[in-house]
């Protein structure tokens, strides 16, 4: 479970070309500023949480999916995808108590959209990122694969 100060987007949704499925691919990438930051679990799970919650997907390996080790369907879609891309350096401040302490990190991912269908692609990966931009001070708990 995380505190996720703030989600900035890195740039808006964007035309990704076709996957190797024939599907259209619309993506954006995201940039979380987050504290108390689990080490037990990756921070796509917290992702998964938003998306499930808002309805934008229904469950990891249905029509979302992540990781390296994932194999998408072969269908129509629509899938959403999610990679965590590493990130910037983290924050630190002046009163996170012990010296090189770090008070926040800052955690990317990429996700897209993809389906048969330019509108549909697009209009799931609009749903995802109306999902989770405006996210500020709120606590997340993961919601593993």
């Amino acid at each position: 479970m995380s505190r996720w100060l703030s989600v900035e987007v890195l740039g808006d949704i964007a035309d990704n070309g076709l996957d190797d499925a024939d599907r259209q691919r619309y993506g954006f990438n995201i940039v979380v500023t987050a504290a108390d930051v689990s080490a037990a679990y990756p921070f796509d799970e917290e992702i998964a949480t938003l998306l499930i919650a808002a309805g934008v997907v229904t469950a990891w390996g249905t029509d979302l999916f992540g990781r390296s080790k994932s194999n998408l369907p072969t269908g129509d879609g629509p899938y959403v995808t999610m990679m965590l891309t590493g990130g910037p350096s983290p924050l630190r401040t002046h009163n996170a108590g012990r010296a090189g302490r770090v008070a926040y990190r800052r955690l990317t991912a990429q996700v897209v959209a993809r389906a048969a269908s330019s509108t549909t692609a697009y209009t799931k990966a609009q749903a995802a990122y109306t999902a989770l931009v405006p996210m500020r001070n709120t606590t997340v708990t993961p919601t593993s694969p």
